[in-house]
């Protein structure tokens, strides 16, 4: 079947950081992905809000099956994903991913822990800041610092993860001065980590972190920056170094999570455990980075799925969509 495929994306400047360039790298991988499956594809590049009616006038006349949605911004902003997802349900042709709802509280780190909350899945203790702390987080030191709603672990560094209070409100202040944003406060966990790169109801794989050299956190560098020692010491392993029991506990939980949100078609879950192995939900991240080389494509290779297979579930997922 020559399935015609409208593939829209973000439009980034040349002078982007590379976490927003990364989705040239998804676009053209989904691309090539499309022509090696027989498939009819066009690009939408999209930047800004104001082009909407354009765009909409554009892939109308296009007429595809299928929409394959790379939007990760709009006007620079990450809030753009989840608009430019309502965008799409009221065109009304399928497209691929999550549904406006659940990225909106994938992205809202807070939301998402107070609905894992609700269905009684064990995240980290966790309290929101808008200015300099005067007093430790309720749960206590170690304690991690994230922007409350931000992808591609924009601002995380091995500094976020603090123990006093004087080393809190600096490194607090440091952030809101630099990000303007409200920051999410998370006991910190000094066990393993896993990630679960999950592909429709059935396809599960789970992933182990492995901190090496001290480097006890996926910081921005150890995602973004290959010649960094931060990305040398917190290699990935596939499948997770656990026993079977282990890794389908870990199954279930990342699966509980993505349903949880209202996740659809693929994501990525993070756990971490505590100091006594029990395991907890980091994040929810409906809509991950499968550029060829991402670890959500990598995770799936590991069990066999070629990359070309990984795009054709993600558009018969979303031609499938009820």
């Amino acid at each position: 079947m020559c399935l015609r495929i409208a593939i829209a994306y973000s439009r980034v400047s040349k002078r982007a950081s590379v976490d927003r360039k990364s989705v040239e790298v998804e676009r053209d991988g989904v691309v090539d992905a499309c022509k090696n499956l027989g498939y009819e594809t066009r690009v939408f590049p999209v930047g800004a809000h104001f082009e909407l009616r354009r765009l909409k006038k554009e892939i109308l006349e296009y007429k595809p099956d299928c929409i394959f949605n790379l939007v990760e911004e709009l006007d620079e902003h990450p809030q753009g994903e989840f608009v430019f997802a309502y965008f799409l349900e009221r065109i009304g042709i399928p497209y691929t991913g999550c549904n406006p709802e659940s990225i909106f509280t994938g992205l809202h780190k807070h939301i998402t822990k107070m609905i894992l909350s609700y269905y009684g899945i064990q995240t980290p203790p966790f309290e929101l800041v808008k200015s300099r702390p005067s007093s430790p987080p309720k749960f206590g030191f170690p304690a991690i610092l994230k922007l409350c709603s931000q992808d591609g672990s924009v601002a995380m560094s091995q500094e976020n993860i603090v123990y006093s209070l004087d080393e809190y409100q600096k490194r607090s202040e440091h952030l809101i001065h630099n990000y303007s944003s409200h920051l999410l406060v998370e006991r910190f966990l000094p066990g393993r980590e896993f990630i679960v790169a999950i592909l429709g109801d059935d396809t599960f794989v789970v992933g182990e972190i492995e901190h090496l050299q001290g480097y006890k956190v996926v910081c921005y560098k150890s995602k973004w920056d290959e010649s960094s020692s931060e990305y040398i010491y917190t290699p990935v392993h596939y499948p997770a170094r656990v026993n079977e029991n282990e890794y389908q506990e870990i199954v279930e939980l990342g699966n509980l999570a993505f349903k949880a949100i209202g996740g659809y078609g693929y994501g990525r879950v993070d756990i971490r455990e505590d100091e006594d192995g029990k395991k907890y939900v980091l994040e929810v991240n409906p809509n991950p980075d499968i550029s060829p080389r991402s670890g959500f494509s990598l995770a799936l290779n590991s069990i066999g799925i070629s990359y070309e297979e990984v795009v054709d579930r993600i558009i018969k997922f979303a031609l499938n969509r009820v």
